[in-house]
């Protein structure tokens, strides 16, 4: 068996100097001691361990002394711990230990403009800053995070340019930018290597990318997303990505008018959310088997799960997320006839989607709150609350539900401004002729001619 020796992150740093200073690719090193170039690749990267004579025929090639290449370095009489080894504990401190410790910690490392691990800082940096939500700056640091590693070819394989574009992703999603957040999530699947480093984020894509998509209202190509998911479930990292699953795969189901199924999804999750103490997954799941039970016609049921969810809105993170309970609780008053509970509970879902800017659910709290003036035909205030939600709906370019707003509104001045009727009616026409063309939509959509129809909305995972 050939000797080994381990090669750490420093060790590695100063074979790699060496090379680039004569001026010499790693590519060319490899091919002049008939090595692979990934090997030169992981040597220089640290931390692995390679056969000795390998390292030795590296070194004499470079002229450089194994004895001080192996040497320890010592700082303050102990050993100096490896940078990668460091980066790794800070990206673990993130989830498990608290933001403001780990970036106290990231803080601490100081590396040189044209240091490996320079892209991997980068990315951490970005993911500290969208954690406290100065998205500004994360987009910044994902930004500079991607431009670095392609300066480096060989850190293609640390899926470091493929998490940095899963991070923006989610912070076009959360600004409301969901075309561009489902181009960012794909650019990060185009950039994906299958290699140890950060392997499940290719699900977590996916996952991502199902999501927007069903935001979208492109509900079909989200559905095949989740089912090649679901053949892949153990692959994803996380409980949360699994409960996402879940929550979307009933979301979908309730969409396509399969209640039952969308009810055993969310039985699934809910187990899960519930041992890992998932407060927000917990509550998007009992809104959406209220919804289930709702649609089922089953309104006591209905109410007890939504009752149930907004148990868990002063425990959530993201407080979004209680603007769908409130509106399915909206809805539910409305089919049991109780209108002024229905307008209480969907004012309750537009104030707090107007305080906290999230303009998708927003939206579909107007939209609610306009079937329920519709159904009392009170036309002008259900016109209005219409009216609102499709100015979100094109500032955004949510053109799925920009359509079905569409024929909302034609219903509410049909009879009484018959010139505005004429005029949705030809914007819903060039609407669907845009959609179709560009293979968006089906022709027949009869499931969504339902006024009291609703989505809610999982969220992408963290990597």
């Amino acid at each position: 068996m050939k000797a080994t020796v381990f090669v750490s992150y420093e060790q590695g740093e100063k074979i790699r100097r060496a090379r680039r200073k004569r001026q010499i690719t790693q590519e060319d090193l490899a091919l002049s001691l008939d090595i692979s170039p990934s090997l030169v690749s992981k040597i220089e990267r640290g931390t692995y361990q390679v056969a000795e004579d390998n390292l030795v025929a590296i070194c004499d090639y470079l002229e450089l002394e194994v004895g001080e290449i192996l040497e320890e370095k010592k700082e303050d009489g102990n050993e100096q711990v490896d940078i990668r080894l460091l980066l790794k504990t800070i990206e673990h401190d993130i989830h498990l230990v608290g933001a403001d410790e780990a970036w106290q910690e990231l803080q601490k490392i100081k590396l040189e403009p044209d240091d490996p691990m320079l892209g991997d800082y980068y990315y951490l940096q970005g993911k500290l800053y969208e954690i406290n939500r100065n998205l500004v700056k994360a987009l910044e640091f994902y930004g500079k995070a991607i431009r670095y590693v392609d300066q480096f070819p060989n850190l293609k394989n640390t899926n470091v340019k493929t998490v940095s574009y899963h991070g923006i992703s989610r912070i076009y999603e959360r600004q409301n930018h969901l075309d561009q957040a489902l181009e960012a999530v794909e650019l990060g699947g185009k950039f994906f290597v299958e290699t140890d480093d950060r392997s499940y984020v290719k699900y977590n894509l996916l996952l991502s990318k199902s999501i927007y998509l069903e935001k979208l209202n492109q509900n079909e190509d989200a559905f095949r997303i989740t089912k090649q998911l679901q053949e892949n479930r153990t692959k994803l990292a996380s409980s949360e990505a699994k409960t996402n699953l879940s929550q979307l795969q009933a979301t979908l189901y309730n969409k396509f008018g399969l209640y039952d199924q969308a009810i055993y999804h969310t039985e699934e999750g809910l187990l899960l959310a519930r041992l890992d103490k998932q407060y927000d997954r917990s509550l998007e799941l009992w809104t959406t088997k209220g919804e289930s039970y709702r649609k089922k016609g089953e309104y006591s049921n209905a109410k007890h799960c939504l009752r149930t969810a907004l148990k868990l809105k002063d425990k959530i993170n993201h407080s979004p997320l209680a603007i769908d309970t409130y509106t399915q609780l909206g809805l539910l008053y409305l089919e049991l006839n109780d209108l002024q509970k229905s307008l209480e509970t969907l004012k309750q879902a537009v104030k707090l989607g107007e305080e906290t800017s999230d303009n998708v659910r927003l939206m579909n709290a107007l939209i609610a709150s306009g079937d329920c003036y519709l159904h009392q035909e009170q036309m002008n205030k259900a016109h209005h609350q219409y009216e609102n939600a499709l100015a979100i709906a094109k500032t955004h370019s949510y053109n799925q539900h920009e359509w079905d707003i569409l024929m909302k509104l034609a219903a509410t001045c049909k009879q009484s401004k018959p010139d505005h009727y004429l005029e949705y009616v030809e914007q819903f026409h060039q609407l669907s002729l845009k959609l179709w063309k560009g293979g968006k939509k089906k022709m027949t959509f009869n499931e969504r001619l339902n006024v009291f129809k609703l989505h809610l909305d999982a969220e992408p995972p963290m990597d």
